[in-house]
């Protein structure tokens, strides 16, 4: 009996050399690579998910089996359902849909996978940035000043089982995994925490400024092989030699294995810049005759202009909702150019000009519209507004609209901002400008065209005001000087003794025109000299012809 005893405990004693712990680690699950396969491609959230997605138009989902059509076509008349209004980019919309994708570990159409030893299909991806919307025509990506990052990840933690001649018994410590994510934009974290959503703010916020988002996703996986081997243990007794085999720990392989993968999406901070200005004309008899005129950097989303219950809508883009990374099908507002821009409701537009403004132009315009921000930037700053390195697109519309009451209001919505402007007409019920239009210096050739202007309610000239003149097919401008008169001239014409002078609005001072004939020429004292002899000369020979007749 004590012999047994001592055996056990001897047996005890060799198996308390146990392996080494684990580490810890966060995470412990693990596929053993006999029953590991790729992940599956799942199901297409849109196509082959469409009745439940609770469409406005349900006999939309009916395209999915039409043969017709392409898998692009499809989803697009799908997501076209999704969009409420587009005239406004859907960011909610699309945001919604984002946060609800529920991804497997199959990765996306458009990304890659990457495998080490241990670590499997392997793969980051940075799915959606918000607010954003993407240019159609050239698939450049803009981003508001500040918004959120999604990313999604997926791997497998694959541990093989192998077989080891020299163990009497082989057992697997499974210690776990770690795994890090981070986002970065220009190369700064944006301090994620791991966490699959990361917040931004552009760190230079200027229009069209790069920001090259990237998603980094790191793991480290241990796991261990333990080793046992048979060992013979012997003891003398009382003279007596006894051994036993027992199945002792012997070793242990440590399997490390690592793997980091990213992803990269570029975008541009899109700062939109505007400055309007509603010039009334005249306001009387219940109709406002006025001009709207909008400078920005970038092309509107839409404006509404309103006087009371008439209204100017100009519309220059239209959104819908772009899918990505099949079969999840994230999304993002895309503008494309809007057919229809102008709709208007109880207002006519008389005419409009819509064009690129230059350097010089933009400077004058901001000079009229805004006199202290421009004072600030020229003046103080020193900037020079005329060599600026920003296009500028100008509208201008000269309109006529029923008002009882000068009451207007003007709404401007670029892709991520609105601003609402009230009391947004600006009248002077007492400027009176006028032009006075002469005609001197006629000659066979050429004439002079003078014109002078003044703020008639006044007397005051107005100088430095544009005056536009025209006579027959030619036309020119010039400048007032300080004492409000500009002159052109002219090469005499037979096809037209009209002249025009006129002064379209600067937004600071009304529109006038002014119309002047050239008159006839006055007969030079020889050439009536020779007229009224030639009469003469005629007259007497018609009388010795008819003495000779008669006689």
């Amino acid at each position: 009996m004590y012999k047994s005893i001592a055996l056990l405990l001897l047996c005890c004693c060799a198996f308390a050399a146990d392996a080494p712990a684990c580490p810890s680690y966060p995470h412990h699950d693990f596929v053993w690579a006999s029953a590991y396969s790729p992940p599956v491609r799942p199901a297409d959230t849109l196509l082959g998910n469409c009745p439940s997605l609770e469409l406005n138009n349900s006999e939309l989902c009916n395209v999915v089996n039409d043969t017709r059509l392409t898998t692009d076509q499809k989803k697009q008349l799908i997501l076209d359902d999704f969009v409420k209004n587009n005239g406004f980019p859907p960011f909610s919309e699309a945001d919604s849909w984002n946060s609800q994708i529920p991804f497997t570990k199959y990765a996306p159409d458009g990304g890659s996978t990457s495998s080490s030893t241990y670590i499997k299909d392997t793969w980051v991806k940075i799915t959606a940035l918000s607010p954003a919307v993407i240019d159609s025509s050239d698939n450049k990506t803009y981003i508001n000043d500040t918004g959120k990052l999604r990313m999604s990840k997926a791997f497998t933690f694959v541990i093989p089982k192998e077989t080891f001649p020299g163990d009497c018994r082989t057992e697997y410590a499974v210690c776990g995994y770690s795994y890090s994510l981070n986002a970065f934009d220009n190369g700064a974290s944006l301090n994620n925490q791991n966490q699959p959503i990361a917040n931004f703010a552009v760190p230079s916020p200027y229009h069209l400024a790069e920001n090259n988002f990237s998603a980094v996703l790191s793991v480290n996986s241990q796991y261990m092989i333990n080793h046992y081997q048979l060992v013979t243990h012997c003891y003398t007794s009382n003279g007596i030699t006894y051994c036993y085999t027992t199945c002792d720990y012997y070793s242990t392989d440590d399997r490390h294995d690592s793997l980091t993968v990213s992803d990269v999406k570029k975008a541009y901070y899109y700062g939109f810049i505007a400055f309007q200005n509603a010039f009334v004309e005249s306001f009387k008899n219940n109709l406002t005759d006025g001009w709207l005129f909008l400078v920005s950097n970038e092309d509107f989303n839409n404006i509404v202009f309103s006087i009371e219950n008439s209204s100017m809508k100009l519309q220059s883009r239209q959104y819908q909702l772009r899918h990505s990374l099949a079969p999840y099908n994230t999304l993002t507002p895309v503008f494309i150019t809007n057919p229809n821009k102008l709709q208007t409701k109880q207002m006519s537009i008389l005419s409009r000009e819509n064009r690129t403004l230059s350097g010089t132009e933009f400077d004058q315009f901001l000079k009229v519209t805004e006199p202290n921000l421009y004072f600030f930037l020229t003046q103080w700053l020193g900037i020079n507004l005329s060599a600026l390195p920003i296009t500028f697109h100008g509208d201008k519309m000269h309109f006529l609209a029923p008002a009882q009451e000068l009451n207007c209001s003007l709404e401007i919505n670029s892709h991520f901002e609105r601003q609402t402007l009230r009391d947004a007409c600006r009248y002077n019920a007492t400027q009176q400008p006028t032009i006075t239009l002469t005609i001197a210096n006629r000659t066979n050739s050429s004439f002079i065209a003078k014109a002078s202007f003044f703020d008639n309610s006044t007397d005051l000239p107005l100088a430095g005001k544009n005056l536009s003149f025209s006579y027959g097919n030619q036309s020119a401008s010039a400048i007032t000087d300080t004492n409000g008169s500009a002159q052109i001239i002219f090469t005499l014409s037979k096809v037209s003794n009209l002249v025009t002078a006129e002064f379209l609005t600067d937004f600071e001072t009304k529109s006038a025109k002014a119309y002047a004939v050239v008159p006839a020429q006055a007969p030079e004292f020889l050439s009536v000299l020779l007229y009224l002899a030639s009469i003469a000369v005629l007259a007497w020979l018609a009388y010795r012809l008819l003495k000779r007749w008669f006689s």
